[in-house]
């Protein structure tokens, strides 16, 4: 069984998070990215969704946390038979 790990984190701003992570060393996949989020690869098991905050709102019905205030991660454990579907 494959086990993936999937990381959902709201961003105020797509391009300065891309470009932050990316002077960090980490690579995006263009398959999972529009402008609404990108997928940030951490390892081909482990992938971190940078959303813009009004679309990670869709997924969050309380809203979502004032950074200021607080912190809010929507974390998504994936199990599949055999090998899951590629996100990288």
């Amino acid at each position: 069984m494959t086990k993936q790990l999937i990381v959902n984190l709201p961003v105020a701003s797509l391009e300065a998070s891309r470009a932050f992570f990316g002077g960090l060393g980490f690579e995006f996949d263009p398959d999972f990215s529009d402008e609404n989020g990108t997928s940030m690869l951490v390892n081909g098991d482990a992938f971190v969704l940078l959303l813009a905050r009004p679309f990670f709102a869709g997924f969050s019905p309380g809203g979502v946390a004032d950074p200021a205030g607080g912190a809010e991660t929507i974390c998504t454990c994936r199990a599949c038979r055999g090998r899951c579907p590629s996100w990288s």
